[in-house]
């Protein structure tokens, strides 16, 4: 998903990383729950798929070509030359269409439907996969087609040595394929480059607009959605569904930055990175404790936390440490991921989006909070068996190693950062 710079395998990258995740999701057969949610799972992403497809064949019909850079000349072309026409309601149709299948796998609102239920008939340790490694891959994929549609490349396609003479010889569907890996035009002038790049801004804004406005509602609805959840992993799956809203912002802000600020865009694109490196061990650590807490109590219930910090001390402090770090508390590692998404939105001048953001975290602090109270505040149920509740120590020794690294990331993060800059140079510089 990431590599991918082909529409088809766009595609077919999504629907190799969905298959396999529909089966996680049932994979304890004996649970109804679990069946139900992998039959959710699968109905829902076999619907955003054939609406991805179709939106495909819009895109590669109108453009004459699926692959990305070969597609961007070209619509860059039509849009300097006039030549659009009719067709811009179709291209935007395409548009549309193709951003609900990146939009399922990022569990983004309003195709986020399967992510409760999922996240809550899985096992956690399924949800936790699930949440970081369904995220990351489809965030980098959105920054591929973003970065793939944003800006005409200046280089000559990577295989323009196919000879002239093998596609006048080959079949006609071959001469199809052929004259689109090689039609981009040889080394263009300066100026024409700048015009294409240029007349490439509505592409942009377009982009900008819908992932802006997808941010934000997904941010929203998915914190205002946690406030009365009673189950540990559906509180968790919104909270999921929030952050795909936080790090889609960067996103937006590439989007913004791409024509005219490529430096400031590929900045843009390594805060989303570092963000994505933070959330991992903010997510695993989460889901691992409730897993490990699911072992001992054989409930997912929050009430049934009450009282925690007496119970087992070490798994209720690393439990709030990560907690906050969700919040994003300094010094922990989900501050200094949040800072570096809303310090692109104020480069890309984002301030709409930047108010939406700062204000969903503090409607983010009440629902945190009271997982957080539960079990450092409340008493222990009466209902408790005394000797129910031991935790092995290699558990603990897990829970602390994984909660580590949220703390390190937020004292000390140079290395991180080096890493994201690292991956995101290149991309439009």
């Amino acid at each position: 998903m990431a590599s991918a710079n082909h529409l088809l395998m766009i595609f077919l990258a999504v629907e190799m990383a969905s298959v396999p995740s529909y089966a996680m999701a049932g994979l304890r057969r004996g649970r109804r729950k679990a069946s139900e949610a992998a039959i959710k799972y699968a109905v829902y992403g076999a619907g955003t798929a054939g609406v991805m497809l179709y939106g495909i064949s819009l895109l590669a019909g109108v453009i004459g070509s699926a692959h990305l850079p070969t597609m961007a000349r070209q619509l860059a072309e039509m849009i300097h030359s006039g030549t659009v026409g009719d067709s811009a309601m179709t291209l935007v149709l395409g548009g549309l269409m193709l951003s609900t299948g990146l939009a399922f796998k990022l569990s983004a609102v309003p195709f986020h439907f399967w992510c409760p239920d999922v996240f809550e008939g899985a096992t956690a340790e399924v949800a936790g996969f699930l949440s970081v490694a369904s995220k990351g891959a489809a965030l980098t994929l959105l920054v591929r087609v973003v970065v793939g549609f944003a800006t005409v490349s200046g280089h000559v396609a990577d295989d323009a040595t196919v000879a002239t003479a093998d596609a006048a010889s080959a079949t006609p569907l071959i001469r199809t394929v052929a004259h689109e890996r090689v039609a981009e035009p040889v080394a263009p002038a300066a100026a024409n480059h700048d015009e294409l790049n240029v007349a490439l801004a509505p592409v942009r804004r377009f982009m900008y607009l819908v992932i802006a406005i997808m941010s934000a509602v997904t941010c929203t609805f998915g914190n205002l959605a946690a406030y009365g959840q009673t189950n540990i992993k559906r509180l968790l799956a919104y909270s999921t569904i929030a952050h795909a809203g936080y790090m889609m912002m960067p996103i937006a802000a590439v989007a913004a930055l791409a024509g005219s600020h490529p430096l400031l865009a590929e900045e843009a694109v390594s805060a989303m990175a570092f963000y994505i490196g933070a959330y991992l061990f903010m997510n695993l650590g989460a889901f691992a404790i409730v897993a490990f807490l699911r072992n001992a109590m054989h409930s997912e219930r929050i009430a049934d936390y009450s009282g925690l910090i007496r119970r087992s001390p070490t798994t209720a402090v690393c439990f709030s440490i990560i907690l906050l770090s969700l919040l994003g508390i300094p010094p922990l590692a989900g501050f200094v991921a949040k800072f570096a998404a809303f310090r692109a939105l104020v480069t890309a001048d984002l301030w709409m989006l930047l108010a939406i953001g700062g204000l969903n975290t503090v409607i983010s602090v009440f629902y945190y909070l009271r997982v957080i109270k539960i079990m450092t505040v409340d008493p222990v149920p009466a209902d408790l068996l005394p000797d129910a509740f031991p935790l092995p120590w290699s558990a603990a020794v897990f829970i602390v190693l994984v909660t580590l690294p949220v703390i390190a990331l937020g004292i000390s993060n140079d290395g991180l950062i080096r890493w994201t800059l690292a991956a995101a140079s290149g991309l439009l510089s």
